[in-house]
């Protein structure tokens, strides 16, 4: 990312970010944990946006579908950041 203009980045808030808040690489390890039914209920108690479930969109339609069969063993994908590296601070 070396070289990469700096000015003129802002966050949400249109607020100036400091050098020091960026990642230039950062690597991670990927684990899946056994499929639990739980897992099937918590995606749709927090995962999945209930109003967007609600419309009329087709793959909403089609995850109601699922979501009206009985709950089946899903498997959960959890993600671990070891090492994150940032650029120098700006004097």
């Amino acid at each position: 990312m070396a070289g990469i203009e700096r000015q003129g980045i802002t966050d949400y808030k249109d607020r100036p970010i400091l050098p020091g808040e960026k990642v230039d690489r950062y690597r991670f390890m990927s684990f899946y944990l056994e499929g639990s039914t739980n897992n099937f209920n918590d995606f749709f108690a927090y995962v999945v946006d209930p109003e967007w479930l609600a419309s009329n969109d087709e793959e909403a339609r089609a995850l109601r579908q699922t979501a009206a069969g009985s709950p089946n063993k899903t498997w959960r994908i959890l993600h671990r950041v070891t090492y994150v590296e940032r650029p120098a601070l700006m004097s």
